[in-house]
């Protein structure tokens, strides 16, 4: 993992590799969040649309809002979407055996492959110096915004 010592600065954005996995791990587990609860209703239970939907949102919310803590530095976030794609993995691989058509079969190894993708990249070293890039970055933030409100409540004090 890239080591940001505390005596470097840390540029606005990460290198482009890394914006590039973490937004290659976003879609993959966007898609794959889809084509997983598809294959559950399909396959496991059939669903009405709504309850779909319902469950597609309640998964992409969550998604989100974990996704979002990564992009706040967050290696526990990270860890979390590892074991959410691996949930959604451990879920879909029994449907494999549940299909009737050839379509439905490419579909769930598809769906497979996508989440199997998404674990491996999450697992990287590069996605982690991703992690690593932001939290250090918004550690610096953090760190500057309390020197501007020392200085500025250093500065009320009267003239000598």
């Amino acid at each position: 993992m890239t080591e940001y010592k505390s005596n470097n600065i840390v540029s606005l954005l990460p290198p482009r590799k890394n914006i590039g996995l973490f937004l290659l791990v976003t879609m993959l587990l966007i898609i794959g969040t889809g084509m997983s609860v598809s294959v559950m209703s399909n396959s496991y239970c059939k669903l009405s649309p709504q309850w779909s939907l319902s469950l597609l949102a309640a998964l992409v919310i969550f998604f989100s809002i974990t996704n979002f803590r990564v992009i706040k530095g967050s290696f526990l976030g990270a860890k979390v979407l590892k074991y959410y794609s691996i949930t959604l993995t451990v879920i879909c691989l029994p449907a494999i055996f549940l299909q009737n058509s050839t379509a439905a079969l490419i579909f769930c190894f598809i769906n497979i492959s996508l989440l199997f993708s998404a674990i491996y990249l999450i697992s990287g070293k590069k996605y982690l110096a991703f992690v690593q890039y932001q939290q250090d970055f918004f550690t610096d933030i953090k760190e500057a915004k309390e020197a501007v409100e020392k200085e500025l409540n250093g500065g009320n004090s009267p003239c000598k």
